[in-house]
């Protein structure tokens, strides 16, 4: 017997997350990107950068280029 996985149902659902700097706020596709784009953001403005996933489970702070705070809400009620 022979299971076929369709392309979409292995493809993993990107998480949406808002960055969040002292003036904007843009949203990302993906965890990887939002990283990525916080750690630019906050070495080229010298402001912190938060970093929420829209469903509010992962939250994450950047300083300086770096990670200060990561928290993730592993119980959902």
């Amino acid at each position: 017997m022979e299971v076929v996985i369709p392309a979409t149902a292995a493809a993993p659902v990107k998480r949406l997350f808002q960055l969040t700097t002292g003036r904007e706020t843009v949203t990302v596709h993906g965890r990887a990107s939002a990283v990525e784009q916080a750690k630019e953001l906050s070495q080229r403005s010298r402001r912190p950068v938060s970093v929420e996933s829209t469903d509010g489970a992962v939250k994450m702070q950047f300083s300086n280029g770096g990670l200060q705070t990561y928290r993730m809400e592993t119980s959902r009620h």
